[in-house]
């Protein structure tokens, strides 16, 4: 067999890792709905009225979009007193989460879950090829297996007063800490995703979190368009953002650095100069694609722009760019999988450029697949799915494991 290309070892390496956390989130999926159904021939449980369970959930929930509307307003208040809290808390979403969740809650909808069937249209198939983000109808891709996990676990705290679950090996929840200078006081009732007593917040996923989480070593930890960069294109940590890949291309084609001086190239972000080549001709499977916005305010050539994204080049399907990314713009895209883009460009709003890895310390950890072309695709998938092997669940095993959660008193479903 050839030798394979950095780009080959990039595709191969990315589709890897998200269908690892797919077949995770599904496993852990149905786990949660095993459990939920199990509850029903539990001793423990036999005085809970499951035939109010539905009302007893949407009050949970609202009880939940109140709570989290206070730590919001919390969290600027602490702002205003020089507390700035992490990335990942200032943008939980938490608020459109429960707003998602609630609308999903029907009587009929936890009738068929609390029976141990999912609800039409949240089947969690694993299909023969990656998820496609914001593919209209389906499931993976979109905001659904955040919002059907957020029901399960309310479903679940309102019958039991758990708390969920084993967050250190999970790919639905995650906890983020508040710094220690945050004042509690300001943030109102207790809440199952609220945690004062150890300065947290618990949140549900599909995979993806605003500035990602570059701090927890956990392999299913949530990720943004450039923590996943840094993690499968092997760059510095905390050194991709779409900020300093702006800035590495305009490096590299020998153009100034709007606002940063000489000193930003020994910085975590400029060490991406010597990893990458431009590439300024013919697009490569396995190129960095990113781009950078600008407006009136933050004006092209003088400002580091107002936003941006990143992703791995793919191919083109016709005027499309198609490239594997992750994203979020809740309920139409959440999580990771194959992205399209219609190749719009501006040159007065908007740069845009592809990065080629160069092969400088770049390690192989697994042989990769041949990837030439979007044709690919369904070869790569079956490529990936041999080498992760059949997915077998032990339900009693897996169940048990979801038991591992702090006992918290309930507030409200008896109200």
């Amino acid at each position: 067999m050839a030798k394979s290309t950095t780009g080959q070892q990039i595709i191969t390496n990315a589709a890897m890792h998200m269908r690892k956390t797919q077949n995770k989130i599904h496993s852990e999926q149905e786990q949660l709905l095993s459990l939920i159904k199990l509850l029903q021939e539990n001793e423990e449980y036999s005085d809970f009225n499951f035939a109010n369970l539905a009302q007893f959930v949407q009050q949970s929930l609202l009880n939940e979009i109140e709570s989290v509307g206070a730590f919001n307003k919390a969290i600027l208040a602490n702002k205003e007193a020089g507390c700035i809290t992490p990335y990942g808390i200032r943008t939980h979403k938490l608020l459109e989460i429960l707003e998602g969740t609630i609308e999903l809650a029907t009587e009929e909808n936890i009738g068929h879950l609390l029976a141990g069937r999912y609800v039409s249209g949240y089947h969690n198939e694993i299909l023969d090829v990656l998820p496609t983000l914001g593919q209209k109808d389906e499931f993976w891709g979109t905001s659904k297996p955040t919002f059907l996990t957020t029901l399960m676990t309310s479903m679940y705290n309102v019958i039991t007063g758990l708390g969920i679950l084993n967050i250190d090996d999970s790919a639905m929840f995650h906890t983020f800490h508040l710094p220690e200078s945050f004042d509690t006081t300001l943030v109102g009732k207790p809440s199952l995703f609220i945690n004062i007593d150890d300065f947290s917040i618990l949140t549900t996923h599909s995979g993806y979190s605003f500035g990602g989480d570059r701090l927890n070593c956990k392999e299913f930890r949530p990720q943004d368009c450039t923590s996943f960069l840094e993690m499968i294109v092997q760059l510095p940590a905390n050194g991709a953002s779409t900020v300093d890949l702006y800035l590495t291309a305009r490096s590299l084609l020998k153009e100034s650095l709007p606002v940063v001086d000489s000193s930003w190239l020994e910085s975590a972000g400029g060490q991406m100069v010597k990893l990458f080549d431009i590439n300024t001709k013919i697009p490569k499977a396995g190129d960095v694609w990113t781009c950078r916005k600008f407006n009136e305010a933050s004006p092209l050539g003088s400002s580091l722009g107002y936003s941006g994204h990143a992703s791995i080049y793919l191919g083109r399907d016709g005027e499309d760019m198609v490239t594997f990314a992750y994203n979020r713009d809740i309920p139409k895209i959440e999580g990771f999988g194959i992205e399209s883009r219609v190749a719009e460009y501006n040159p007065e709003t908007q740069f845009q450029c592809l990065l080629t890895r160069k092969d400088t310390g770049f390690t192989s950890f697994q042989e990769a697949y041949p990837f030439k072309d979007l044709g690919d695709l369904f070869g790569l998938t079956r490529f990936v799915d041999a080498q992760i092997g059949p997915i077998e669940l032990d339900e009693e095993k897996e169940v048990e494991l979801l038991l591992h959660g702090s006992v918290k008193e309930f507030i409200g479903y008896g109200e």
